[in-house]
């Protein structure tokens, strides 16, 4: 019986260390693409600088949501564009 319950619990604390990994492991990743999303941006907004507001060469020009800027500004980003929403 004690052999058994010993079972369950390796087996129970085994499964738990899974998932948590799985979990630390996945956050990690998208940690990474949220770096590399607004380090992008950021070049993006450096590479366009020039010439964003002119019309004539660039009818939409080069800008940011609002949610882009707080978010890239919370995980230490800042991004020089106009924000349109």
């Amino acid at each position: 019986m004690t052999q058994k319950i010993f079972d369950i619990t390796c087996f129970i604390l085994l499964v738990v260390l899974t998932v948590s990994m799985l979990v630390f492991a996945i956050r990690i990743g998208a940690d990474k693409g949220d770096t590399v999303l607004c380090a992008t941006l950021t070049k993006q907004s450096f590479d366009y600088k020039d010439w964003r507001y002119e019309e004539k060469y660039n009818p939409g020009g080069f800008y940011i949501t609002q949610f882009q800027y707080d978010y890239c500004l919370g995980i230490g980003y800042e991004i020089d564009a106009p924000i349109r929403n």
